[in-house]
């Protein structure tokens, strides 16, 4: 039973956390040394047992448990390549396209703005209705271009 669990863990795609290994591998060597320290011929190899249980393992554990936590808060802030704002913007055209307040093209349009823009305020149209503030910041730059020229 035991290496059919270990066969399903390996063939998953999803990394081992290192707390899963630290569980698996400090007890089996705190074993293998108490014994081997028995086998030896040392008295006090119960002391290993001692120490390694009460002691090592927590240590590990707690030192495991915290690099994790790190880890995983780094590796989704680098790999999130949508913001709750955006996902929040295109599940609301989602919803007006399945509703059909908007037809297909519309729904294209709009999510393909919010793709190209840096935040959702970026892809709203501006109070004139025509452009975005993305495009009227281009507009202001030119026209201080322009300006500077002159």
């Amino acid at each position: 039973m035991m290496s059919r669990d270990w066969n399903e863990h390996t063939a998953s795609s999803e990394p081992q956390s290192l707390t899963s290994v630290v569980d698996r591998m400090v007890p089996t060597l705190i074993v293998f040394l108490g014994i081997g320290l028995l086998l030896l011929g040392y008295s006090m190899f119960w002391i290993v047992f001692v120490v390694g249980f009460s002691a090592v393992l927590p240590a590990a554990r707690t030192a495991a448990q915290w690099y994790d936590s790190n880890h995983r808060t780094q590796t989704q802030s680098r790999s999130s390549p949508t913001r709750p704002d955006e996902d929040h913007a295109i599940n609301t055209l989602r919803e007006r396209y399945a509703r059909g307040e908007i037809g297909e093209a519309e729904f294209e349009k709009q999510v393909e703005r919010l793709l190209e823009t840096e935040t959702v305020a970026d892809g709203r149209p501006n109070d004139s209705g025509s452009g975005s503030n993305r495009s009227n910041r281009r507009d202001s730059t030119e026209e201080a271009r322009q300006r500077n020229r002159n």
